[in-house]
């Protein structure tokens, strides 16, 4: 079973929408399994037409109650609580190398980017729709780059920029 990693904005554009719907619907729910951080925005709507269309979905959150509304979509639910002590370390580790600023990040902040970490390591290929070139879905796309998973990045108008393999 493929574990494909979506991953993006939290305001997506109508073109990032639709992409997503098109790449979902291409995909056989019997061989993939969807996983994201369930942020409003393109997690959100990821999962949710993952769940509408049939795919085993997998929320990946910081801690237990965060977006529960979101987490209601998933099948399984990836959290501090069910990882193993070397991915939690490697997870809060990736905060220092990929954050831009880490040392002003709070304790919650450090949870919730750490995430991102899990979110690509769980994951055999990451989908990245982000707004810009900064933030939380470039960390992703960072840590995926360096961890060899291949990774495709959409940009606002829903064309590939990036295509890593």
């Amino acid at each position: 079973m493929k574990r494909i990693a979506i991953i993006g904005t939290r305001n997506p554009t109508e073109e990032q929408v639709k992409f997503i719907s098109n790449f979902l619907s291409n995909l056989d729910p019997s061989s993939v399994e969807i996983i994201s951080g369930c942020c409003e925005g393109i997690d959100e709507i990821a999962i949710k037409k993952s769940k509408e269309l049939g795919f085993k979905t997998i929320g990946v959150v910081p801690w237990r109650k965060y977006n529960i509304h979101i987490q209601s979509y998933c099948n399984e639910i990836i959290s501090d609580k069910n990882l193993d002590e070397k991915t939690k370390k490697d997870a809060l580790t990736s905060v220092y190398k990929y954050h831009p600023n880490p040392k002003a990040c709070s304790h919650d902040a450090i949870l919730l980017h750490s995430r991102n970490y899990i979110i690509v390591y769980k994951a055999d290929e990451v989908l990245a729709l982000p707004k810009n070139l900064s933030g939380g879905t470039m960390q992703g796309v960072r840590i995926s780059t360096d961890l060899g998973i291949r990774t495709i990045v959409i940009n606002e108008d829903g064309i590939e920029v990036c295509n890593t393999i």
